[in-house]
């Protein structure tokens, strides 16, 4: 509620000063041909810069750079568009605004982006982020469903998954998570506990790090997706 009312309150304050720190933030969900990537951006300053984050709000969309290429410069072969609404997160002065845009198609393997925001004479630009994607494609594509919120994608994912890797925990709480979004909650919370299951049954396997691998997920984002679930069951 907070977060939405300081939206509310941004949108209506009186123009305020442009702040000079104001940064622009990429980070990529690269996804999987033919489907999208996901872009998402945060726009960093101080809560009193209203000029700057009303302007960011209103932002249609940023352009896409090839920061890779020999003369980088903004590129019209993608299309992006925006999607769901902003999040706002307060790190004790400074207020960060972050959207979701969708890019289609999805951006090439070792490819480097950047984003570029213009609001009149103010230019921003953000930090450059490389395109790698996972030797699985249905997790990078997974990543990108969640990202625009695509239950009916995710869900065809996660049975895909089940039926080809079924004592691993990935595919059930990628389809419990689709099936929450479309309100199947009993559904939901009968695949998310089956994961959690599989995890306490069986050893996950670990890199060389000691970190696991991308097909187990970790017992605390089930425990977390668990708890949200019978909260929506109980009303």
């Amino acid at each position: 509620m907070r977060h939405m009312w300081l939206i509310v309150i941004l949108v209506f304050a009186l123009p305020g000063t442009v702040a000079a720190q104001a940064e622009l933030h990429l980070g990529v969900s690269p996804g999987q041909s033919p489907g999208p990537s996901v872009l998402e951006i945060a726009l960093a300053t101080q809560e009193s810069d209203t000029k700057t984050l009303k302007a960011w709000l209103a932002f249609k969309a940023p352009l896409l750079i090839n920061a890779g290429a020999d003369d980088p410069a903004p590129t019209k072969h993608f299309s992006l568009t925006s999607v769901g609404v902003p999040s706002v997160y307060v790190y004790g002065e400074r207020l960060s605004i972050n959207r979701v845009f969708r890019v289609d198609p999805a951006l090439p393997d070792d490819s480097i982006w950047k984003v570029r925001v213009e609001f009149g004479d103010m230019v921003l630009e953000s930090n450059a982020k490389a395109i790698t994607r996972l030797a699985e494609p249905l997790i990078n594509a997974a990543t990108v469903a969640m990202r625009i919120g695509d239950g009916t994608l995710l869900e065809e994912i996660g049975t895909t998954l089940i039926d080809r890797q079924p004592d691993q925990t990935h595919g059930y709480r990628y389809r419990g998570l689709a099936l929450e979004m479309q309100g199947r909650y009993a559904e939901a919370e009968e695949d998310i506990k089956t994961a959690r299951t599989i995890f306490d049954e069986n050893n996950p396997p670990v890199d060389a790090d000691g970190r696991m691998t991308p097909n187990w997920e970790p017992p605390e984002l089930l425990d977390r997706a668990l708890r949200r679930i019978r909260a929506a069951q109980e009303g």
